[in-house]
């Protein structure tokens, strides 16, 4: 979350910038990152992250901003420090909320 907060402001963008004219996506990944349509899709976006995160070596304990850093060779090894506290409030806040379960199916008669 923080790392699609500092990369997209959590959308879902079609355009890229000056340093990736290519990039896209939530992640704003590069074209090695996937075909166009993987990197527009937020699950499989999210999902080549987390599969590059877990081949970094000490993913688990290292600060989790050092970890994006490496994932996302983002030239400021500090570029997402700014966006930590805001990602882990707003996870905090959904995995707060109660979300009931889905109504019992009735039989129509």
């Amino acid at each position: 979350v923080m790392t699609a907060i500092g990369e997209s402001n959590l959308r879902n963008l079609s355009f890229g910038d000056v340093v990736g004219p290519d990039s896209r996506g939530i992640f704003q990944q590069r074209s090695n990152w996937g075909t166009l349509a993987e990197r527009m899709d937020p699950y499989t976006a999210a999902f080549n992250f987390y599969h590059r995160m877990f081949g970094v070596v000490g993913w688990n304990t290292l600060p989790p901003t050092q970890v994006a850093h490496i994932v996302q060779g983002n030239a400021d090894p500090d570029y997402y420090a700014k966006y930590f506290s805001r990602a882990t409030r707003l996870v905090d806040a959904l995995l707060a909320r109660q979300v009931p379960p889905p109504p019992s199916a009735v039989p129509v008669s």
